[in-house]
């Protein structure tokens, strides 16, 4: 179906950019729609890895954590809304884990892993443990 919401957040930056921004003045304002360009620039590149992101994040929460019991089953992975709803719920649960302390090196891999896959993230190296 066209247009995609790729094709839609395109134009919309290429209007901003080339249509709105000669026509601004005052270098706040010119900051914050560059700003502004380079967010939507991301979003056209990532929107759609963000499903994705979140199934894999809850399979690995789910094996960090185990299954929270039978009403935990996983939601259809082509209903956004329900499969963020379940990673809010996992990582409710993923904060109490860290708050009560347990090995941290599951944790720490997961993370690191979780930093790498992150669909809206700046690329940023981390550093590595020996």
């Amino acid at each position: 179906m066209y247009p995609t919401v790729t094709d839609q957040l395109r134009e919309l930056r290429r209007v901003l950019n080339d249509v709105v921004m000669p026509e601004i003045s005052g270098s706040y304002a010119i900051d914050t729609l560059a700003s502004a360009l380079s967010t939507l620039k991301m979003l056209e590149g990532a929107w759609d890895r963000v499903v994705p992101f979140l199934l894999w994040d809850n399979e690995q929460l789910i094996g960090l954590l185990g299954d929270d019991g039978p009403d935990a089953l996983a939601p259809d992975p082509s209903d956004f809304t329900a499969v963020h709803l379940r990673n809010l719920q996992l990582r409710e649960r993923l904060a109490t884990t860290v708050r009560d302390g347990p090995d941290p090196a599951p944790l720490v891999a997961y993370f690191r892993e979780r930093i790498a896959r992150y669909p809206f993230a700046s690329t940023v190296a981390l550093p590595t443990r020996k």
